[in-house]
């Protein structure tokens, strides 16, 4: 459930490597996430949560360059590399979880890296 807007939200890779969403506001809709928000293709299941805090979507997912990427949504879908972003964290070898920690304003994502090592990314 997305608070803010008052909807339901499904998000899942396609038999097309995209990440699609179907929510529901009245009725059911479909977006393509991936095409939306010019984002890579998916070798792993998303994972999505809410930032409360921002008022935000969020999904998160292993790419095909096995890169932890994010979508988030904030009246617009948009895109990060969040392995790039994080200046060094290693490829994924395993599917992410991303969930939001109220108690400091943060969001956090971790994931089984190549190295056998539980990783997480955060910010906040």
């Amino acid at each position: 459930m997305f608070d803010a807007q008052g909807s339901q939200h499904v998000v899942y890779r396609g038999t097309d490597s995209h990440i699609h969403e179907l929510w529901w506001y009245d009725n059911w809709h479909h977006a393509d996430l991936t095409n939306n928000s010019g984002a890579p293709a998916a070798a792993g299941d998303p994972a999505g949560y809410m930032f409360d805090a921002q008022g935000s979507q969020h999904v998160v997912y292993r790419g095909t360059d096995n890169h932890i990427h994010e979508l988030w949504y904030d009246g617009a879908w948009h895109h990060s590399d969040l392995t790039n972003d994080s200046g060094g964290a290693p490829t994924a070898v395993g599917d992410p979880a991303g969930y939001m920690f109220d108690a400091q304003d943060s969001q956090h994502v971790v994931y089984r890296g190549t190295d056998s090592h539980i990783h997480e990314l955060w910010c906040g």
